[in-house]
């Protein structure tokens, strides 16, 4: 009898505990659609702007190869190394559902992923949950941040697919850590078939961190030097792609602003504190991670200095190795609110409201300054306050056969098409059939 009570008291036992994680799982769950939900209220969501100029063409032409018949080369050739505009037209024609909603949607979901990923990764760098929360909460707060001189934010206001590979490279770094490396191995892998340039960024940061000798790894940042003795060339193919290249400053570190970069070096220092102050509480994942990503961020920035500046590398600049820095910004703030949550904040619901309230006041500012035509979220089917979306889109109404779309010059100085981006005109007034832009 005594044997059998003992079994009973267990198996209650373990559905009281599995009832309990589960509880644990639904509130987590239900904390991260808050958060969301805040990103999107603070950041907004534009259709069809800034890169989408490139991924909407793309995908509109897999769901319809006869769309585009003119210079399709100039958003193919981009988009040909990524699986997402073949992923977003499959969502479109497994579901039925329109493209703008699919769109949408999958932002959500993007950060969704991503604030999932930095709480997942938060809870082995602190071993307090208020932290965690804290680390989640402050990259909500600045999502749409600049990138120092990288033409990047931490997050965009639009679906990219470098929202995804983040995501996946923060799944893959909480897996490194635990050392579980077939999940590591797979999130790489997504990372790297979804944006090849940030999944590029994370295979090597995986292996900074893999790395044990935090003095070799300094010493490894010197290797890129070794580029310079190299009889290497990579010269400009034409003076007319050197003129094109140079419309681009963020290629080219020497003509970055001095702001830029106090961004590139202020987030190396701070770093270097975390890391002392994670070694000093006996938080050793904080003070590897932060230490690996200084030396992470020391050896990206040598290698863009021999890329970008030396005449005989100029066409090297195309691989913008000073793009680590977003990969950097994501984890030092995830670090950095974690820090805050930890020692300062301390669980305080008035000090967590006054030290992110005026963060999110200020981004929500800052976008609305932004995109001062559109609504501050772009609702799929609601009509648009742009004005000249709305011309675009009668154009399409009344003339669903156009092939060709005369463009003038003057047309580009109007202030409230340029917040809009190239690629929903391309769509609104050019489909169902193509465009072309003559001058």
């Amino acid at each position: 009898m005594d044997n059998d009570s003992k079994t009973i008291e267990g198996g209650s036992n373990c559905r009281g505990v599995r009832k309990q994680r589960g509880k644990i799982a639904v509130a987590n769950f239900a904390s991260l659609l808050l958060v969301t939900a805040l990103a999107l209220a603070v950041h907004g969501f534009h259709y069809g702007i800034e890169d989408e100029a490139i991924y909407l063409p793309a995908i509109k032409k897999r769901l319809n190869p006869a769309l585009y018949p003119f210079n399709s080369f100039f958003f193919q050739s981009q988009t040909k190394l990524t699986i997402f505009p073949w992923l977003i037209a499959s969502l479109v024609r497994i579901t039925s559902i329109p493209l703008a909603v699919v769109v949408f949607a999958a932002h959500l979901l993007s950060i969704f992923l991503l604030l999932a990923a930095c709480r997942r990764l938060s809870r082995q760098c602190f071993d307090d949950e208020h932290a965690q929360w804290s680390a989640v909460v402050m990259v909500v707060s600045l999502l749409t941040l600049p990138v120092a001189g990288t033409a990047l934010y931490v997050m965009d206001q639009h679906l990219h697919p470098r929202s995804f590979a983040a995501a996946a490279v923060l799944w893959s770094l909480s897996s490194l850590l635990a050392r579980r490396y077939h999940g590591m191995s797979l999130g790489l892998l997504t990372a790297l078939l979804i944006h090849p340039l940030m999944g590029g960024f994370g295979v090597v940061f995986a292996v900074f961190l893999l790395w044990k000798s935090y003095r070799q790894l300094l010493t490894l940042c010197l290797f890129p030097l070794l580029l310079i003795s190299l009889p290497l060339a990579f010269r400009a193919p034409s003076e007319a792609w050197r003129e094109a290249a140079l419309g681009s400053p963020y290629y080219f570190l020497l003509r970055w602003e001095w702001y830029e970069w106090v961004g590139i070096f202020a987030p190396l220092a701070l770093l270097v504190w975390f890391g002392y102050l994670g070694a000093r509480n006996g938080l050793d994942v904080l003070s590897r991670m932060s230490w690996r990503l200084t030396a992470f961020g020391l050896f990206f920035f040598v290698l863009s200095a021999v890329l970008t500046i030396p005449a005989r590398f100029e066409r090297a600049v195309i691989f913008q190795p000073m793009r680590f820095l977003h990969l950097t910004y994501l984890l030092l703030f995830m670090l950095a609110g974690g820090i805050l949550g930890k020692w300062v904040l301390r669980g305080r619901p008035l000090r967590s409201f006054l030290l992110f309230a005026p963060i999110c006041i200020l981004m929500f500012s800052v976008q609305r300054q932004q995109f001062p035509a559109s609504s501050h979220v772009e609702w799929p089917g609601a009509t648009s306050e742009n004005s000249w979306l709305r011309a675009f889109e009668w154009v399409r109404q009344i003339l669903p056969g156009m092939r060709c779309l005369r463009w003038t010059p003057l047309t580009w100085s109007a202030p409230d098409w340029i917040t809009m981006g190239s690629a929903r005109w391309l769509s609104a007034a050019c489909l169902p059939t193509a465009a072309r832009i003559a001058p």
